[in-house]
């Protein structure tokens, strides 16, 4: 149904408004009834105000992480860090095994939008792809080079990545993970 009926500037009369549908959820019960509709807008209130949240805080951590020149030493990344492309032993499916003893193969459906931490796998890969791949320790860096191209995660986990990703790892010395996290997050270096 239509609900401006103004030609030139649009209205939204008192009659059409009163002929929107709402849907009502309903129990056996008011009080359920109610439970449930009060249940509907907790949720939805805690999302909004999630939504505002992160608004506050993308602008707060590209205030914090926009420096002035003075008081900032600059550096490459590959000076400060160990930056590699993540490789994948071929053929992979030779590889990828069930084993107790094998090493979590880190994927890009091992994660998703608005996580930071890859702490858990659905696949493994034997010690020797492993090798032939690289290994990764907890808290070093994978940034996807394809898909959801440039996203950083903070590895929870000890494991191996292949071919889709590119580490950043030897970076301790110099910089904090969660710094290096932020910073690599931001609108700037995304944009970069």
């Amino acid at each position: 149904m239509a609900l401006d009926t103004g030609l030139g500037r649009p209205s939204l009369t008192q009659v059409i408004l009163n002929q929107i549908q709402v849907p009502i959820p309903y129990q056996k019960t008011p009080e359920k009834s109610l439970a449930i509709r009060s249940e509907i807008v907790r949720i939805l209130d805690t999302f909004t105000e999630l939504t505002t949240r992160k608004k506050q805080y993308n602008y707060y951590r590209e205030q914090l992480l926009s420096f002035e020149e003075s008081g900032v030493e600059r550096k490459a990344l590959g000076e400060v860090a160990i930056v590699q492309r993540g490789t994948s032993p071929r053929p992979i499916t030779k590889y990828i095994t069930d084993n107790k003893n094998s090493v979590p193969w880190i994927n890009i459906g091992d994660t998703s939008h608005g996580l930071k931490y890859v702490n858990q796998t659905t696949q493994k890969i034997t010690q020797e792809g492993a090798q032939k791949s690289g290994i990764l320790i907890s808290g070093d860096f994978i940034i996807s080079n394809s898909m959801s191209f440039g996203r950083p995660y903070i590895l929870g986990i000890r494991g191996a990545i292949h071919d889709g990703w590119a580490s950043i790892s030897g970076f301790n010395g110099t910089l904090n993970s969660d710094y290096l996290y932020h910073y690599l997050s931001s609108h700037g270096v995304q944009n970069y």
